[in-house]
């Protein structure tokens, strides 16, 4: 049963990497929603890149009208995974108040992961944030980002994925090379 549940994943890993090239190949055309087409039945699945590809294209309107309520959705649903790049943007949404009343803690929280992940500018925003709180609420705030880290140690970026970016943040320095 065992043998038989790995021979499963093992095969299925190459067409789930390939939907997601595809769906993010359509993306790069601009064929928007041929792109949600095929990466939203990989979301639903679980996919973190295609639920981070999800949210930025409802956070750009591409495909979908703009609502930064979904794309903070499925932000936190990648983020989840361990994915610092959805990490950082959830933090960003949080801090910036795209969409939603601007919390400081919770924006410090997904930055901290975010950081932790290797997300490149992650430590200094997570510091601008930490400027604007006091002592307890950074102490509270870290203390929730090491449990989460303790209960979820894995964490994953887009570095070696060509994944969709929301086009209202710089991207990281590993997507310069990508087309």
């Amino acid at each position: 049963m065992w043998a038989g549940g790995l021979a499963w994943l093992l095969a299925a890993q190459p067409v789930f990497a390939d939907d997601l090239a595809r769906g993010i190949a359509e993306y790069r055309r601009g064929h928007y929603v041929q792109a949600i087409d095929i990466l939203k039945p990989l979301a639903l699945d679980g996919n973190p890149y295609a639920q981070f590809s999800l949210g930025a294209m409802h956070d750009d309107g591409r495909g979908v009208a703009q609502d930064y309520g979904l794309a903070l959705k499925w932000y936190r649903k990648a983020a989840g995974y361990g994915l610092a790049d959805t990490q950082y943007m959830a933090g960003m949404h949080h801090a910036t108040g795209r969409g939603m009343k601007q919390n400081v803690q919770r924006a410090y929280v997904w930055l901290n992961l975010a950081a932790a992940g290797g997300y490149p500018d992650a430590e200094r925003a997570r510091d601008q944030e930490e400027s604007e709180m006091s002592r307890a609420e950074v102490v509270e705030a870290q203390r929730i980002a090491s449990d989460w880290l303790r209960k979820y140690p894995r964490q994953l970026t887009c570095k070696g994925f060509r994944c969709i970016h929301a086009q209202w943040r710089p991207k990281p320095p590993w997507t310069l090379f990508e087309t």
